[in-house]
């Protein structure tokens, strides 16, 4: 009956496809003729159909089989939404036509080329992996820098040629360790930021890149290790122990390992891997320098580096000089070698000096001969070394610092972690000084020359590090002379550098990283200039013995060198203050109160010391106590007369109400009072607030404050109170109940944080209700504090003070000179021109302009992650932001500024400046914009979002302005980055546009263009893709102009129409004048053109997919 049959199919990633079916006619009307019946197919769904095949049937009531090579229509390959259709072309309602085993096969495609490697160059320098196949590399649970997660890896992903079905898959073999990742980037170049699971320990990242048929994979071995609870614990990969360290500028540092005779210089403010190397043991120094290696006994020399000390631009490492830790005699670590230090920050390099071999025996002879004069033998150096002693006991020889002696650039004071020396009944660290310690390197054993040694009291310790500022002030790590790590066993000293003066116990924490990892602190990086209790110190760890990965295996015997790491910390040199929250504590008038400063009676949050020690009660009120104990001697008087009485130094007090808190009778003083205290942790102290606060009774009361200007704090309790401020800045809090509550003069606050439920209170609209505020009638209120749930809090005309408390709040300030703080939770600030200050607080929180004036407000600094803006000029300043921000402008000509996380900026209408700072941010502007500028991240992107009603582009040095990615709109954009030495990704869309590549390898795509005239490219200098894409549905020729300049590098055309309209354009190099003066020949599936200018002395290519060499002739060229 005239039927058609419909065949849809996916055909993506197969080619040369084959038809075969079963037919059977069935002819009702006798005599009639066979007919025939057509073949015919759609790419499309079917909205268009092309023919493929006209088939004469047999008419004889049996089953045909027809079958079709369908492998020369190539438009059948490789297609996502194939139709074919089958149907009697006669039409002849008395014949009907059944089809059987339809089969539709194909070969599958696949791709010639598939690869998907590490780019390093694209990778930041902070992670080194394999880039074939296979790469290992280890990252910190709860590290801010670690650049596996924040940084990640960047993968190219090669295929050729383009199937459809392109894909990168990752799984983890362990989601525990390896859960979940990030990724930016297009296909062909992605970046991948591996995010832990949570817990430590390691896990294969499988990455898998497929093109139809073919596919390649990249293993990673990732190690995780534990969050060590610590924000500057950074963490250096590629050795396990940090033993010497010397600054270079603020931000990197030289670092020694006493496994091998290898420099490394590492970023010290960030983690990751070294960003150089210097390798002072294989044979690679020249003949004719004086190789640290030839000097070195076989077959395993180890210098044993422990110490180092720079002076100008020479860095002396000075080995441990004692025995192997079993007492095995090592003389290689009797050694001192120089080297010369040239460049700056990551450029530095090291060249290798000379060295000096004689030190222990010069010290073993200077001991032996009492050249001291303390006695023959007095520190034991001979029987230490010779009787084989380890040098891990007290009664042992080990070298472990070295610093330059006060003004001195010839005397160095070489520090013993031993021995340790029994001086008149106490245990003393040992400083021997070398007086002409930098003339050593080069000289014959035997040239060594000491001073009076310096014995110093460093409780029991021996010294592991010492350094100095240019003010000869010294810092001491010190510790035990063996490996015990227990409480107490590190500690950092002052010292003045001079032989009669003591150190000086500091507070600065090196036990817990110590105790967390069982790595004991190693190095000292630097000491600051002006050091005082406050100066923060970096401590490097010797973490050769942690197991970071929960496998049981310490860090210097894991199998891959790029997950081994130590551990730096950076500590105030006094430690970090006690960390001390203000307290608030109720109680009935008629109980005196016995609490605690410190304790967390009441639900206030405990009193605790970062560094464990412990907390002494010192002052109240700025004065420091007298006395304590349960005595009325040590009683303190309070403002109100009320009594605070101290029972012991850990903060316990006793306060007695004396009956002045009676809510009752009209006239009373405070309902509360409070004091302030102060903990010491022995080192640096904390001030806070403790609030006594006697509560309502649980009926309906009356309260009144202090009849003249007193700044009352009432809270009523339960009961419909009425409540009268009077005089003063007063805080009423009614609690459960209607309450009548009048704040009388002064900036009053109606409190509502003990509400259970969140409450709306409208101060304009005279509206309280929900929770604790429900039947309120409030008079003289100025001020608002919500509840922990969600409220609503809105102002009148005045100047009002709102905070939110905790809980999604909605704030609003109603035309005054208002400040409104959103808290804790996720909170919205409406806040107009007349407003003081709008302040986000914990949460994801929200600003939203409202009325037609401008608003100023440093949404970074105020804790807001979005914010909308009006009519007016609205300046929305995020750059003290480490959040991700939302900052749209709307109208007026607006000034958003982005902080450093991953930001989002609209501009919308108006002359808007739009910064982005650091971060990944987006940018989104129009053709009014004045000012744009993506800021120091990277892949930074730029989008051109205009309204249909626009009718010019974009025009923006994509370079100037900090831009990686750029995309157009739908008129004519010119996005220049020939300035620029990164890779950039322009895209046009649509409009006749102009991209300008730089000096890296770009990707240039015109896209779609409508226009009379095409979309230029010219990629620069670099390796660059260019794509001129489509037309639309103006019926225009394509005609993109693909245009190359000097030195252009190994360019590719992906669409060059070859229509005569289309140009590839050399008319601004003088060596082209015509196509004989180009190279091209054939390539699979392209034309190669090659240049070599004779001149410059410079060659370049480009491949143009798609054509041939034949089909390029001078009509597709432009020449000068």
């Amino acid at each position: 009956d005239d039927g058609r049959l419909l065949i849809s199919m996916n055909s993506t990633g197969y080619q040369n496809l084959h038809m075969r079916f079963d037919y059977f006619y069935s002819d009702n009307d006798i005599g009639s003729t066979a007919n025939a019946f057509e073949l015919e197919y759609s790419t499309n769904g079917g909205a268009t159909f092309t023919p493929l095949a006209t088939i004469t049937g047999v008419d004889d009531n049996e089953y045909h089989t027809v079958s079709f090579d369908l492998s020369s229509v190539a438009a059948l390959n490789n297609q996502s939404n194939l139709v074919f259709r089958i149907y009697d072309a006669q039409g002849d309602i008395n014949q009907d036509i059944a089809f059987d085993n339809i089969e539709i096969t194909g070969d599958l495609i696949t791709a010639q080329t598939v690869t998907l490697d590490v780019d390093q160059s694209d990778t930041t320098d902070f992670v080194q992996v394999g880039t074939d196949e296979r790469g290992f590399i280890g990252a910190s649970i709860g590290d801010p820098t670690d650049p596996l997660s924040t940084l990640g890896i960047n993968f190219d992903f090669n295929f050729s040629p383009t199937i459809g079905n392109e894909a990168i898959g990752i799984t983890s073999s362990n989601s525990a360790v390896f859960g979940s990742y990030l990724e930016s980037g297009t296909l062909a170049d992605k970046t991948y930021k591996l995010l832990s699971g949570g817990t430590a320990g390691t896990a294969v990242a499988s990455f898998t890149a497929i093109s139809g048929g073919g596919s390649d994979q990249y293993f990673l071995n990732l190690a995780f290790s534990a969050d060590l609870g610590r924000s500057d614990a950074r963490y250096h990969y590629g050795a396990s122990d940090g033993s010497a360290a010397i600054p270079i500028g603020t931000d990197y540092m030289l670092v020694a390992d006493d496994e091998t005779q290898t420099i490394r210089l590492y970023d010290r403010t960030d983690s990751g891997v070294a960003l150089n190397t210097f390798n002072f043991t294989a044979p690679q120094f020249g003949s004719g320098e004086s190789a640290l290696n030839a000097a070195l006994a076989a077959p395993s020399p180890e210098v044993d580096i422990e110490a180092a000390v720079r002076v100008g631009s020479t860095i002396y490492f000075v080995g441990s000089h004692g025995n192997e830790s079993d007492g095995t005699n090592a003389p290689d670590r009797s050694t001192i070698f120089a080297t010369t230090i040239s460049g700056t920050d990551a450029s530095t390099t090291l060249a290798y000096g000379d060295e000096y071999k004689g030190l222990t025996q010069d010290l073993i002879t200077w001991d032996v001969t009492n050249g001291h004069g303390l006695g023959a033998n007095f520190f034991g150096i001979n029987a230490a070394i010779n009787t084989n002693k380890s040098p891990e006991q007290n009664d042992g020889f080990n070298v472990e610092g070295i610093v330059m002696a006060p003004g001195s650039a010839t005397t160095a004071f070489l520090s013993l972690r031993a021995p340790i020396i029994n001086d008149g009944g106490t245990d003393k660290a040992v400083i021997v000084p070398i007086t002409n310690f930098t003339s050593l390197p080069g000289l014959a054993p035997g040239s060594a020359t000491f001073g009076a040694p310096i014995l110093l009291d460093l409780d029991g310790h021996a010294i592991r590090d010492i350094a100095k500022n240019a003010a000869d002030q010294y810092v001491i790590l010190a510790g035990p002379a063996g490996s015990a790590i227990g409480t107490g066993d590190f500690a950092l000293y002052t010292w003045d550098g001079t032989a009669g003066s003591a150190p000086v116990l500091r507070g600065g924490d090196l036990q817990a990283i110590a105790n967390a990892t069982g790595g004991s602190p190693e190095a000292i990086v630097e000491v600051p200039a002006g050091l005082d209790g406050d100066s923060v110190i970096q401590i490097l760890y010797d973490n050769g013995d942690t197991v970071w990965y929960n496998n049981g295996v310490v860090s210097k015997d894991l199998a891959y060198t790029a997950q081994e790491k130590f551990v730096s910390i950076q500590t105030p040199l006094d430690g970090f203050a006690p960390t001390v929250p203000d307290r608030s504590t109720m109680t009935p008038e008629s109980t005196t109160l016995v609490a605690s400063v410190q304790g967390t009676a009441g639900g206030n949050t405990a009193a605790t010391d970062p560094e464990g020690q412990t907390l002494t009660w010192t002052e109240v009120n700025g004065i420091p106590i007298a006395g304590y104990g349960n005595s009325v001697a040590n009683n303190i008087t309070l403002g109100n007369g009320t009594t605070l009485r101290p029972l012991d130094t850990s903060g316990t007090f006793a306060f007695i109400q004396n009956n002045l808190f009676d809510p009752v009778p009209v006239g009373q003083t405070d309902s509360s009072t409070s004091f302030t205290f102060t903990l010491f942790d022995g080192f640096k102290s904390t001030t806070a607030t403790q609030t006594l606060a006697v509560t309502g009774i649980d009926s309906n009361d009356n309260f009144d404050g202090v009849t003249t200007d007193g700044n009352d704090t009432i809270n009523a309790g339960i009961g419909n109170d009425t409540v009268h401020g009077k005089g003063g800045n007063d805080v009423i809090e009614g609690g459960p109940g209607a309450d009548t509550i009048d704040g009388g003069t002064g900036n009053d606050t109606a409190s509502y944080a003990g509400s259970t439920v969140g409450v709306n209170v409208q101060l304009q609209y005279h509206v309280a209700t929900g929770g604790d505020a429900e039947g309120d009638t409030l008079t003289s209120i100025e001020r608002l504090t919500g509840s922990g749930q969600n409220d609503t809090l809105y102002g009148d005309p005045g100047a009002n003070i709102i905070r939110g408390g905790g809980g999604s709040d909605h704030i609003k300030g109603f035309n005054g000179a208002d400040n409104l703080y959103g808290d804790l939770g996720d909170d919205w600030l409406y806040v107009d021109s007349l407003d003081n200050a709008a302040l986000g607080g914990g949460g994801t929180d929200r600003l939203i302009v409202v009325g037609s004036g401008g608003v100023i407000n440093a949404v970074g600094a105020n804790s807001i992650e979005i914010a909308t803006g009006n009519v007016g000029d609205d300046q929305f300043d995020g750059s003290a932001a480490s959040a991700d921000l939302t900052l749209k402008g709307l109208s007026g000509m607006d000034v958003l500024i982005g902080g450093s996380g991953d930001d989002y900026i609209y501009g919308g209408s108006g002359a808007d400046g739009l910064f982005g700072n650091d971060g990944l941010d987006r940018i989104f502007m129009d053709e009014n914009d004045s000012i744009v500028d993506g800021g120091a991240g990277d892949e930074d992107r730029l989008i051109v979002q205009q309204l249909a009603s626009a009718t010019v582009g974009v025009n923006i040095d994509v370079a100037a302005a900090h831009f990686e990615i750029a995309y157009g709109n739908f008129n004519d954009d010119t996005f220049d980055g020939s300035s620029a030495t990164v890779a950039l990704s322009l895209f046009g869309r649509q409009g006749q546009d102009v991209l300008l590549g730089g000096s890296a390898n770009d990707r240039l795509y015109g896209d779609n263009n409508d226009t009379s005239t095409g979309d230029i490219l010219n990629g620069g200098q670099g390796n660059d893709y260019l794509r001129g894409g489509t037309n639309g549905a103006g019926g225009f020729a394509e005609r993109d102009q693909f245009v190359f300049d000097d030195q252009w590098g190994n360019d590719r055309i992906f669409d060059f129409a070859n229509n005569g309209a289309e140009k590839i354009d050399f008319n601004t190099i003088a060596g082209i004048t015509q196509r004989s003066d180009l190279t091209i020949t054939d390539g699979a599936g392209f034309a190669l053109i090659s240049y070599h200018d004779a001149v410059g002395g410079w060659d370049a290519s480009i491949r143009v997919d798609g054509v041939t060499a034949a089909q390029l002739q001078d009509n597709d060229f432009i020449y000068v």
